[in-house]
């Protein structure tokens, strides 16, 4: 699936991105995209924090990242301290960085901050985009 159609999914059909989410047979750049884009569009956090949780614990490192880039926009308490957890345990020194940046920064400096590390400018523009 696309990037864009992800994008338009936030908009249109915001539960079918989450059941996306849910989907566990799905490609692990799907689940990526789908984590950062449902977390920055999505305002519900209580619709959106769930799946994204759940990420953290998936076998594929480039997919908890997604996850925390996505949770960056809907941290609550409980949130943070399971990306505590993350950000000391997770096996994956780039998903470890990607948590103790996320409970550093609030969701705006942290786009800056990857924007200022050369993050892709497709990843920036989506973590960028203002929620609907």
């Amino acid at each position: 699936m696309s990037e864009a159609l992800f994008e338009h999914l936030a908009v249109s059909d915001p539960l079918l991105l989450i059941a996306i989410l849910n989907d566990e047979g799905r490609a692990p750049s799907d689940l990526t995209f789908a984590a950062e884009i449902a977390g920055g569009a999505i305002a519900d956090s209580a619709l959106v924090r769930p799946p994204l949780i759940k990420l953290l614990d998936h076998a594929s490192a480039v997919v908890r990242e997604g996850a925390i880039y996505g949770l960056a926009h809907h941290l609550d308490s409980l949130t943070k301290v399971r990306i505590e957890l993350v950000a000391h345990t997770d096996p994956s020194f780039a998903v470890r960085t990607a948590a103790h940046e996320c409970l550093e920064y609030d969701a705006e400096t942290l786009v800056a901050k990857l924007v200022a590390d050369n993050m892709p400018a497709a990843t920036t523009k989506r973590l960028l985009k203002p929620k609907p």
